[in-house]
């Protein structure tokens, strides 16, 4: 009888095991997990290049590269230093699949709210607004790599 309980113990601790590892394992995954967004994307112009990475809870976007021109344009409007800026800040998924948060345009030297949306794995349309909404402007955005 001692051999059939510890038998049983056995499987009952195995099968806890099972059970807790089995949820750890998916848990750490997940939070491993990329975001969809995240990786290096291209305005339009083909003037900056932005990383969009984890920081802190959200995403936030920085100039990873940039053209002369660009650079010379965002100083006259006081961005010193256009590669290393952050244009875009916390952003966090909305309920519909887009991401909301701030962004920051460094040509006008304007902070406005923001959304960033996937509309293919490969173009990013980043849309900000002004005004409570009143005026907003839009640019596509394509992966780089």
């Amino acid at each position: 009888m001692a051999k059939h309980n510890r038998h049983s113990i056995m499987k009952v601790i195995s099968l806890l095991m099972g059970l807790v590892l089995g949820t750890i394992v998916p848990v750490g995954a997940t939070a491993l997990a990329h975001d969809a967004i995240e990786g290096n994307w291209k305005n339009r112009p083909n003037t900056l290049v932005v990383r969009i990475a984890p920081c802190g809870a959200a995403l936030c976007g920085t100039v990873v590269k940039a053209a002369e021109d660009a650079k010379e344009s965002v100083r006259k409007a006081g961005t010193q230093e256009l590669v290393g800026t952050r244009v875009l800040m916390g952003l966090r998924r909305s309920s519909n699949g887009s991401y909301s948060g701030e962004v920051f345009n460094p040509n006008l030297n304007v902070h406005a709210s923001g959304t960033v949306t996937l509309e293919t794995p490969d173009v990013l349309v980043v849309r900000a607004c002004i005004l409570a909404g009143l005026i907003c402007r839009q640019q596509h955005w394509n992966r780089v790599g």
